[in-house]
């Protein structure tokens, strides 16, 4: 009978050690894992307050970079890959002494049933360079009523 008590409160012993280690280990982790988070938080704040020192060291300019487009537009009709479309050719031109990222040609489309919004990203521009564009802009199979063309650029990438 003592044989037994005494492997009962020996596996007791064992089961308190096993959770109290394990929520010793849970508690590290957990502090450990703070403690990372910690530190890219603050890495990530020092890398943004350099980035924003960059910045002005550079002297880059506020607003959006001067994209001009020379394009033409031509409705198309009875197309083997699209029933209707715009044919649109031309040029886009970055027109600063900068570079321009992120060009993007936007085209909103008016449809009988609304509008249809079209992007073709151009990617990074330099200072007055001129990019060939020639491309088929859909609406989805709609007949196009009209349509706008627009640009956006960053000076940042």
């Amino acid at each position: 009978m003592e044989a037994l008590a005494f492997m009962r409160s020996w596996f007791v012993g064992l089961v308190v050690c096993g959770v109290v280690c394990l929520m010793v280990g849970v508690a590290i982790g957990e502090f450990l894992g703070a403690a990372k988070v910690a530190a890219l938080e603050k890495s990530n704040g020092e890398l943004h307050e350099r980035n924003i020192e960059l910045q002005s060291m550079l002297d880059v300019p506020a607003g959006c970079p001067p994209i001009v487009t020379r394009l033409g537009a031509k409705l198309m009709d009875n197309g083997l890959r699209y029933r209707y479309y715009l044919w649109v050719t031309g040029e886009v031109v970055n027109n600063g002494s900068l570079p321009a990222f992120n060009v993007t040609v936007l085209f909103s489309l008016r449809t009988p049933s609304g509008s249809v919004l079209r992007a073709v990203n151009m990617g990074t521009f330099g200072p007055f360079q001129v990019f060939l564009f020639r491309h088929e802009i859909d609406a989805e199979g709609e007949y196009i009523e009209s349509w706008a063309i627009t640009t956006k650029a960053s000076y940042l990438p």
